[in-house]
């Protein structure tokens, strides 16, 4: 699946919840500017499409993404991919 992402707005809500798991900013943007995967989210989800990839330091993260405007996307949280996750960003 591609995504336009131009652009990824941060704020308070968005940047806590990227600190409760042990995640910066710029690792989610390492992650836009690498090899990034992008994939739709369950519908049951806050975030319609996920992007999932690899920081400059070798973690791979799953960055759920809603749309908040013309190629500008909010990551919701961001986290370490499972086992799961890795194997679909491989396959």
């Amino acid at each position: 699946m591609s995504l336009d992402v131009g652009e990824l707005a941060f704020d308070d809500e968005n940047e806590a919840k990227l600190a409760a798991h042990g995640v910066t900013i710029e690792e989610v943007l390492q992650v836009l500017d690498g090899a990034p995967r992008f994939f739709g989210n369950r519908r049951d989800r806050r975030a319609t499409h996920v992007m999932l990839g690899p920081t400059f330091g070798g973690r791979l993260l799953v960055v759920p993404l809603e749309e908040w405007g013309s190629g500008i996307w909010r990551p919701v949280t961001a986290f370490d991919a499972d086992d799961e996750q890795r194997q679909r960003y491989r396959s």
